[in-house]
């Protein structure tokens, strides 16, 4: 399938863009950025978000997305991940890195009566998301959110770090904000295609005329919060996570 893109390889320059933003933040902020937590960090959210994407491309019938011709110019890793995919991780990871830091001082002010309400509509909204997401979805919420979660409070109640609720509900949104808007604009664009034969993706979730599921476009967002929330929370020798 080709498209006519207003520049060649459009989703290996954005690829490409956004590790060069991270990479000149980093540099310039490189004498105050605690390394120890950001290198730790960026290596175990590679781990899962490569495992993610894998387990979404690899273990269908088919493909759960796909490049057209011009799109991506890196080609294919292994299996049906493209190199793009796989830098889109660190890419992505030291953008949220930055952001967290960048607001590591913001006043905790969300009132304690508050908590239950948000833990409630989390729940709400995986329940929902589950009821159309198919298998690769729910394997998603699963694998990849739900278990990094248990493991992260069970640090928590370990360890007791200190916590900062407004920082992390900041931070979601964020992150919701971001991965909501990539996959809004690559609905317009189309750098990749979804692939709406893949039997990993619940036939009752796409949406926007089968260019976008639901799955992908609210579950992605919540696991990449709860895979970056849980390395800044996680890797710090001090148990403060306000560095």
């Amino acid at each position: 399938m080709e498209i006519k893109y207003l520049i060649p390889y459009p989703y290996t320059v954005t690829i490409f863009s956004l590790l060069t933003i991270g990479t000149i933040t980093l540099i310039i902020c490189r004498k105050k950025i605690n390394w120890y937590k950001y290198t730790h960090s960026i290596l175990f959210s590679f781990i899962l978000g490569v495992a993610e994407i894998h387990n979404l491309e690899n273990d269908g019938n088919v493909e759960s997305w796909f490049f057209p011709d011009g799109s991506a110019l890196l080609g294919i890793a292994w299996g049906k991940v493209y190199w793009e995919d796989i830098l889109f991780v660190p890419a992505c990871v030291s953008i949220f890195y930055v952001f967290m830091w960048s607001i590591r001082n913001v006043k905790d002010t969300l009132p304690k009566w508050s908590y239950s309400y948000l833990i409630c509509t989390a729940v709400i909204i995986e329940a929902m998301i589950y009821q159309v997401g198919g298998k690769g979805i729910e394997n998603l919420m699963v694998g990849y959110t739900l278990v990094p979660l248990l493991v992260v409070v069970v640090y928590c109640i370990i360890k007791k770090p200190k916590l900062n609720i407004t920082h992390m509900v900041i931070t979601l949104f964020f992150v919701a904000i971001f991965s909501m808007s990539w996959e809004l604009i690559n609905m317009w664009r189309q750098h990749w295609i979804y692939n709406t034969h893949c039997d990993l993706m619940g036939n009752r979730g796409w949406i926007f005329n089968g260019k976008l599921h639901v799955g992908i476009f609210l579950q992605y967002a919540y696991s990449g919060f709860v895979i970056v929330y849980g390395s800044w929370i996680s890797f710090d020798r001090k148990n403060t996570q306000l560095r």
